[in-house]
């Protein structure tokens, strides 16, 4: 049953991502984005200073665009990438591969923990906007408030990385479902890339995590049955 359940989940929730995410990479990117970015509410998570958060709410079309993305971010996106991963989680628990309870409950674990640190980083942003209204010069936002707001946009995509490479070890026990292993890989050393990176011109890389993880996703369907399940 987890099986099924897991292979109907991954597959709608990574169509929807790459659905609405996609189109963007087929306009021109936004002028003052990282190298490779073009979607500025990712950038805007990992703004180095009020500077740089002030552009990216202006390249958002705005606060009021900016406040209403969060407002669906935390009452539709964060639950139900985090009941994907759950449900992930616990299929992987079911698994006749070694470490399979181990490596189900670090999912569940590090999944629970990226919902509340992106709930914690959209509490900063919308700090960092209520500072903007104040002067949308951004004279008013606050590196103070620019740093905690990073750190916990960091440990979230840390905390995905860390699910789409524990995810990747079952795949890698069938050579049919080699394909899906590397691209949870890949997606995890994307993220990775990107969030070393990020102070130094790499943070698009973590936009091109987000990619692959759609793409994983909606292939997971395809890769789910060639895991073994437990021997009863």
């Amino acid at each position: 049953m987890w099986s099924w359940i897991a292979r109907i989940f991954a597959f709608a929730v990574g169509a929807l991502m790459l659905y609405f995410g996609l189109p963007a990479l087929f306009r021109p990117a936004p002028e003052g984005l990282p190298r490779g970015a073009h979607l500025p509410g990712i950038s805007l998570e990992l703004a180095l200073d009020p500077a740089e958060a002030a552009h990216f709410i202006d390249l958002q079309r705005g606060p009021r665009y900016v406040l209403a993305s969060l407002d669906f971010d935390d009452h539709a996106v964060i639950p139900i990438y985090v009941a994907l991963l759950v449900v992930l989680g616990i299929w992987l628990l079911g698994r006749g591969v070694p470490l399979a309870r181990v490596l189900g409950v670090l999912v569940i674990g590090a999944a629970l923990l990226a919902g509340y640190s992106d709930r914690r980083e959209n509490q900063g942003i919308r700090s960092i906007v209520a500072q903007y209204q104040n002067d949308p010069s951004g004279g008013q936002i606050q590196q103070d408030t620019v740093d905690p707001m990073r750190g916990w946009s960091i440990l979230k995509w840390g905390l995905l990385a860390t699910t789409m490479a524990l995810l990747s070890v079952p795949f890698f026990a069938r050579r049919r479902s080699l394909p899906i292993a590397a691209l949870y890989l890949l997606c995890a050393l994307t993220y990775t890339v990107g969030l070393v990176g990020h102070r130094v011109g790499f943070a698009g890389f973590v936009e091109w995590g987000f990619f692959l993880m759609g793409f994983a996703w909606l292939l997971t369907f395809a890769g789910i049955g060639a895991v073994p399940p437990t021997q009863r």
